[in-house]
Protein backbone atom coordinates (compact mmCIF):
# COMPACT_ATOMS: atom_id res chain seq x y z
CA UNK A 1 0.00 0.00 0.00
CA UNK A 2 1.31 3.38 -0.99
CA UNK A 3 1.38 5.97 1.71
CA UNK A 4 1.34 9.64 0.81
CA UNK A 5 2.62 12.24 3.21
CA UNK A 6 -0.02 14.56 4.60
CA UNK A 7 0.69 18.12 3.70
CA UNK A 8 -0.72 20.98 5.66
CA UNK A 9 -0.68 24.44 4.30
CA UNK A 10 -1.17 27.57 6.26
CA UNK A 11 -2.55 30.41 4.19
CA UNK A 12 -2.47 33.80 5.76
CA UNK A 13 -5.59 35.81 5.06
CA UNK A 14 -5.65 39.51 5.65
CA UNK A 15 -8.54 41.93 5.86
CA UNK A 16 -7.28 43.60 2.70
CA UNK A 17 -7.87 40.38 0.73
CA UNK A 18 -11.61 41.07 0.80
CA UNK A 19 -13.54 43.97 -0.70
CA UNK A 20 -14.71 46.72 1.63
CA UNK A 21 -18.35 46.95 2.66
CA UNK A 22 -18.69 50.04 0.46
CA UNK A 23 -17.38 48.10 -2.56
CA UNK A 24 -19.70 45.19 -1.80
CA UNK A 25 -22.72 47.52 -1.64
CA UNK A 26 -21.70 49.33 -4.85
CA UNK A 27 -21.36 46.06 -6.76
CA UNK A 28 -24.63 44.74 -5.35
CA UNK A 29 -26.42 47.95 -6.35
CA UNK A 30 -24.90 47.75 -9.83
CA UNK A 31 -26.04 44.12 -10.14
CA UNK A 32 -29.58 44.99 -9.00
CA UNK A 33 -29.91 47.97 -11.36
CA UNK A 34 -28.53 46.07 -14.36
CA UNK A 35 -30.64 42.98 -13.61
CA UNK A 36 -33.86 45.03 -13.40
CA UNK A 37 -33.02 46.95 -16.58
CA UNK A 38 -31.97 43.84 -18.52
CA UNK A 39 -34.92 41.64 -17.52
CA UNK A 40 -37.41 44.44 -18.17
CA UNK A 41 -35.89 45.05 -21.61
CA UNK A 42 -35.80 41.34 -22.52
CA UNK A 43 -39.38 40.82 -21.36
CA UNK A 44 -40.48 43.91 -23.27
CA UNK A 45 -38.97 42.49 -26.47
CA UNK A 46 -41.39 39.55 -26.34
CA UNK A 47 -44.62 39.80 -28.37
CA UNK A 48 -47.36 41.65 -26.47
CA UNK A 49 -49.60 38.56 -26.18
CA UNK A 50 -46.73 36.53 -24.73
CA UNK A 51 -46.07 39.28 -22.20
CA UNK A 52 -49.70 39.37 -21.11
CA UNK A 53 -49.99 35.58 -20.95
CA UNK A 54 -46.73 35.24 -19.00
CA UNK A 55 -47.50 37.55 -16.07
CA UNK A 56 -49.17 36.35 -12.89
CA UNK A 57 -51.40 38.96 -11.27
CA UNK A 58 -53.30 36.78 -8.77
CA UNK A 59 -53.73 33.25 -7.48
CA UNK A 60 -56.79 31.24 -6.50
CA UNK A 61 -55.78 29.12 -3.51
CA UNK A 62 -58.67 26.64 -3.79
CA UNK A 63 -58.43 25.67 -7.45
CA UNK A 64 -56.22 23.36 -9.49
CA UNK A 65 -55.18 26.14 -11.86
CA UNK A 66 -54.25 28.66 -9.22
CA UNK A 67 -52.57 31.41 -11.21
CA UNK A 68 -54.44 34.15 -13.04
CA UNK A 69 -52.42 35.67 -15.87
CA UNK A 70 -52.75 39.25 -17.00
CA UNK A 71 -54.09 37.98 -20.34
CA UNK A 72 -56.77 35.79 -18.75
CA UNK A 73 -57.79 38.65 -16.46
CA UNK A 74 -58.19 41.08 -19.34
CA UNK A 75 -59.91 38.65 -21.74
CA UNK A 76 -61.89 36.19 -19.58
CA UNK A 77 -65.48 36.71 -18.58
CA UNK A 78 -65.19 34.09 -15.82
CA UNK A 79 -62.56 36.06 -13.90
CA UNK A 80 -64.25 38.79 -11.84
CA UNK A 81 -63.29 42.40 -12.45
CA UNK A 82 -62.30 43.06 -8.84
CA UNK A 83 -59.78 40.52 -7.54
CA UNK A 84 -59.00 42.33 -4.34
CA UNK A 85 -59.45 40.12 -1.30
CA UNK A 86 -62.96 39.00 -0.45
CA UNK A 87 -63.47 36.11 1.91
CA UNK A 88 -65.13 32.81 1.14
CA UNK A 89 -66.70 30.44 3.65
CA UNK A 90 -63.18 29.26 4.49
CA UNK A 91 -62.18 32.67 5.84
CA UNK A 92 -59.59 32.99 3.10
CA UNK A 93 -59.90 35.22 0.06
CA UNK A 94 -60.99 33.65 -3.21
CA UNK A 95 -58.23 35.55 -5.03
CA UNK A 96 -54.90 36.77 -3.70
CA UNK A 97 -53.14 39.49 -5.69
CA UNK A 98 -49.51 38.82 -6.58
CA UNK A 99 -48.93 42.43 -7.61
CA UNK A 100 -49.34 45.66 -5.65
CA UNK A 101 -52.87 47.05 -5.44
CA UNK A 102 -51.90 50.23 -7.33
CA UNK A 103 -50.79 48.18 -10.36
CA UNK A 104 -53.92 46.05 -10.11
CA UNK A 105 -56.13 49.13 -10.12
CA UNK A 106 -54.41 50.27 -13.32
CA UNK A 107 -55.14 46.99 -15.14
CA UNK A 108 -58.65 46.92 -13.65
CA UNK A 109 -59.25 50.31 -15.28
CA UNK A 110 -57.91 48.93 -18.58
CA UNK A 111 -60.37 46.04 -18.39
CA UNK A 112 -63.33 48.22 -17.36
CA UNK A 113 -62.66 50.67 -20.19
CA UNK A 114 -61.98 47.80 -22.64
CA UNK A 115 -58.69 49.34 -23.72
CA UNK A 116 -57.00 47.15 -26.34
CA UNK A 117 -54.18 49.46 -27.43
CA UNK A 118 -51.05 47.26 -27.50
CA UNK A 119 -48.88 50.15 -26.26
CA UNK A 120 -51.05 50.63 -23.17
CA UNK A 121 -51.10 46.88 -22.49
CA UNK A 122 -47.32 46.61 -22.98
CA UNK A 123 -46.78 49.57 -20.61
CA UNK A 124 -48.85 47.86 -17.92
CA UNK A 125 -46.95 44.61 -18.45
CA UNK A 126 -43.64 46.52 -18.21
CA UNK A 127 -44.75 48.19 -14.97
CA UNK A 128 -45.66 44.82 -13.45
CA UNK A 129 -42.38 43.21 -14.53
CA UNK A 130 -40.36 46.14 -13.21
CA UNK A 131 -42.17 45.88 -9.88
CA UNK A 132 -41.72 42.11 -9.59
CA UNK A 133 -38.05 42.23 -10.56
CA UNK A 134 -37.39 45.23 -8.33
CA UNK A 135 -38.77 43.38 -5.34
CA UNK A 136 -36.65 40.32 -6.04
CA UNK A 137 -33.39 41.94 -7.22
CA UNK A 138 -32.29 42.98 -3.75
CA UNK A 139 -32.91 39.51 -2.36
CA UNK A 140 -30.98 37.90 -5.21
CA UNK A 141 -28.04 40.26 -4.76
CA UNK A 142 -27.93 39.35 -1.07
CA UNK A 143 -28.07 35.62 -1.86
CA UNK A 144 -25.04 35.96 -4.15
CA UNK A 145 -23.40 38.90 -2.41
CA UNK A 146 -20.07 37.16 -1.91
CA UNK A 147 -19.81 36.04 -5.55
CA UNK A 148 -20.83 39.47 -6.83
CA UNK A 149 -18.39 41.20 -4.49
CA UNK A 150 -15.48 39.15 -5.80
CA UNK A 151 -16.04 40.34 -9.36
CA UNK A 152 -13.41 42.97 -9.99
CA UNK A 153 -14.97 44.95 -12.81
CA UNK A 154 -18.34 46.58 -13.34
CA UNK A 155 -18.47 44.91 -16.75
CA UNK A 156 -18.30 41.50 -15.09
CA UNK A 157 -21.14 42.42 -12.72
CA UNK A 158 -23.21 43.67 -15.67
CA UNK A 159 -22.54 40.49 -17.65
CA UNK A 160 -23.62 38.37 -14.68
CA UNK A 161 -26.83 40.39 -14.27
CA UNK A 162 -27.57 40.12 -18.00
CA UNK A 163 -26.98 36.37 -17.93
CA UNK A 164 -29.27 36.08 -14.90
CA UNK A 165 -32.00 37.93 -16.83
CA UNK A 166 -31.53 35.53 -19.76
CA UNK A 167 -31.91 32.59 -17.38
CA UNK A 168 -35.15 33.97 -15.93
CA UNK A 169 -36.67 34.51 -19.39
CA UNK A 170 -35.52 31.07 -20.53
CA UNK A 171 -36.87 29.36 -17.42
CA UNK A 172 -40.15 31.18 -16.96
CA UNK A 173 -41.27 32.05 -20.47
CA UNK A 174 -39.52 29.95 -23.09
CA UNK A 175 -38.76 26.58 -21.51
CA UNK A 176 -41.31 25.84 -18.83
CA UNK A 177 -44.11 28.25 -19.79
CA UNK A 178 -44.58 29.35 -16.20
CA UNK A 179 -46.16 32.60 -15.19
CA UNK A 180 -43.66 35.24 -14.20
CA UNK A 181 -43.91 36.09 -10.51
CA UNK A 182 -41.48 36.53 -7.61
CA UNK A 183 -40.94 32.78 -7.27
CA UNK A 184 -40.17 32.09 -10.93
CA UNK A 185 -37.74 35.03 -11.03
CA UNK A 186 -35.80 33.48 -8.13
CA UNK A 187 -36.02 29.98 -9.63
CA UNK A 188 -34.83 31.23 -13.01
CA UNK A 189 -32.04 33.14 -11.31
CA UNK A 190 -30.88 29.95 -9.63
CA UNK A 191 -30.13 28.58 -13.12
CA UNK A 192 -27.15 30.94 -13.12
CA UNK A 193 -25.52 28.74 -10.50
CA UNK A 194 -25.95 25.53 -12.55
Amino acid sequence: MLSLPLLYFHVAVAKEDFPSSITVRQRSNHFEHTFIESLTQKFGALPCKVQLASLSIAIRPFTAHQAVSLFSYLKSHTVPIDLRPTTTGRDLPEYILTIPTALFLDIKRIREERISDPDVLARSARDIVTCIVGEVANEISRMFEYQIALLNEETSVALLADHAADCVIEYAVKRSHRLLDRNTVVQGEMMVMQ
